[in-house]
């Protein structure tokens, strides 16, 4: 709930914060299992124009896979 609360946060500063600090959150909510909210989050910054780096795409295809989705894991590594 903190770490929704955090990216909430994150996402109302203009200009948005940087990817790498996107990509620490995404990072320390997979450390403790919550894949399915990373995946989540992802989607929100997708619709909101945050471009996504390689760091991103690998956190959240490592995520797909964990959560055994791994045909939208394939579908974003085909990106």
């Amino acid at each position: 709930d903190d770490a929704i609360g955090l990216f909430s946060e994150m996402v109302k500063s203009r200009p948005f914060p940087s990817i790498i600090d996107f990509n620490k959150l995404l990072c320390a909510i997979a450390k403790i299992q919550k894949y399915d909210v990373v995946i989540s989050l992802g989607e929100q910054m997708q619709k909101l124009g945050i471009a996504n780096d390689l760091y991103t795409f690998n956190i959240l295809i490592n995520c797909f896979c964990r959560s055994s989705q791994l045909s939208l894991a394939l579908a974003l590594l085909g990106k």
